[in-house]
């Protein structure tokens, strides 16, 4: 009986250890596998031509073992995947959209530790709708919207977090060309959150997720 207490006792004594050189096990085996961040973006931008949209993107450096997936949507909000471009490829991208819609919103979704997205471009082969732009996608301390339109218009920006709370509203008075808008008045004071910018103008609606750092 003494002997049976004394084996026992031995076998719990050496659990935690076993258990303890799993863990660390896993830890080392997830070290060896990880895959690098993903280069960053230095330039995104598009074209329409014969009827297809063909967006371009550079890289800063080359990024190993990153993929990059090409994004489309049809309010800027909802994106849904096109293709995926292995970064292994170099440093200068192109992605050619043969049928694309008629008013397209396009990003790039970059893969590796962390999930890096690109700024949204929006192309149209419509007439007469505004080009509306927002960066940086990743913003700190100034949200920057470009609106270039072909009357003079009044439109609103409204910026909403991830409950679809509302934290910034902004009326601007946009005259017929290109009209540049800077918020930075209370933007330095919001939590880091997944957000969404909406400008809405007389004949449309521009949305686009930004994320504060």
């Amino acid at each position: 009986m003494f002997n049976r207490l004394i084996m026992i006792a031995f076998l719990l004594q050496s659990l935690p250890a076993k258990a303890t050189a799993y863990k660390l096990f896993l830890e080392k085996i997830s070290n060896i596998h990880s895959i690098p961040a993903p280069g960053i973006i230095s330039k995104f931008y598009g074209e329409l031509q014969y009827g297809a949209a063909t967006i371009y993107w550079k890289l800063y450096e080359q990024a190993s073992s990153s993929l990059f997936y090409i994004e489309r949507s049809e309010n800027g909000k909802d994106f849904t995947e096109l293709a995926r471009v292995s970064s292994s490829d170099g440093i200068n991208f192109q992605y050619k959209d043969s049928v694309p819609l008629p008013t397209g919103f396009y990003r790039i979704k970059a893969i590796g530790i962390d999930t890096v997205f690109s700024d949204v471009i929006r192309m149209s082969t419509l007439s007469g709708l505004p080009h509306v732009k927002a960066w940086p996608a990743q913003f700190d301390v100034v949200i920057n919207i470009e609106v270039n339109t072909a009357i003079n218009e009044t439109f609103v920006a409204v910026l909403t977090n991830s409950k679809g709370e509302k934290v910034i509203s902004k009326e601007v008075n946009a005259e017929k060309g290109n009209s540049k808008v800077v918020i930075d008045d209370t933007v330095s004071f919001l939590y880091p959150d997944e957000y969404t910018l909406t400008v809405t103008g007389l004949q449309y609606t521009y949305c686009q997720k930004l994320y504060k750092k």
